[in-house]
């Protein structure tokens, strides 16, 4: 399957979101969604798109063995479109090549694919999102399709280094404004950010006590998950109650 790029704006300093579409259209894209998931061993019961899932982009020549990018929107339609928020890693050879690139530009791209989705949680358990830096993206399809079913408190902590470095803003914004549900916390660990200078774990552990029964979605770097774990745990939550996403 292959993607065409159709706008790119910067989102903070280092990170850029993309938006795609896919080039096949109608019952070819259907098709092509088939063939990869019988190839992958995925259920063609599953919907095409559930939040919280990535995409692999691939270049035959700067990157042939693909990078795989979660997905922080998703536009159903005869040729569906998506938003990716990636960050840029100089020392890498995908990103520094693809924030040089212009609309237009098409790349190899699978399906949608992931185990890291929003389940279907019972109506009234707190549902409470950590993230640290971009990954925050696959949280913020999850986020949106809870606030908008209804039947949660919807709570967000986020934990960037830098005030610059805060992601999506506009879009939290308009949630805090429309959803009375949705409660966001964003900290800075080398600045404050809404007047917090700390690790994202100093936000939510004061609360764990307010919530008996949470589940929790986590995204980001592989320590910040593990210290993440290891504080659940210790507040008496079982690994049923969370669900987590290295991206580093």
């Amino acid at each position: 399957m292959r993607v065409q790029l159709l706008s790119f704006f910067d989102e903070s300093p280092r990170v850029r979101r993309f938006r795609w579409r896919y080039t096949a259209e109608g019952e070819a894209f259907y098709q092509q969604v088939e063939q990869f998931r019988a190839y992958a061993g995925i259920s063609s019961e599953e919907p095409i798109f559930q939040p919280g899932q990535f995409v692999q982009l691939r270049h035959e020549a700067i990157f042939p063995e693909g990078r795989s990018y979660s997905l922080c929107h998703w536009l159903e339609a005869a040729q569906p479109e998506f938003e990716l928020c990636i960050v840029l890693n100089e020392k890498g050879k995908a990103t520094p090549w693809l924030f040089e690139q212009e609309v237009g530009l098409e790349l190899e791209c699978t399906p949608p694919q992931g185990r890291f989705v929003l389940e279907n949680d019972p109506e009234g358990m707190p549902l409470v999102f950590i993230a640290t830096g971009t990954g925050l993206a696959p949280l913020m399809p999850m986020m949106e399709t809870a606030l908008k079913q209804g039947g949660h408190s919807v709570y967000l902590f986020a934990g960037h280094r830098w005030a610059e470095d805060e992601l999506f803003q506009k879009e939290l914004q308009h949630w805090q404004n429309q959803y009375p549900a949705f409660t966001y916390f964003a900290c800075g660990s080398r600045e404050p950010i809404q007047g917090r200078q700390c690790y994202v774990h100093a936000c939510y552990e004061p609360f764990l006590k307010k919530w008996p029964q949470a589940r929790f979605y986590a995204c980001g770097w592989k320590a910040m998950l593990s210290d993440c774990r290891s504080i659940l745990k210790s507040a008496g939550y079982s690994r049923r109650d969370y669900r987590m996403e290295a991206y580093d």
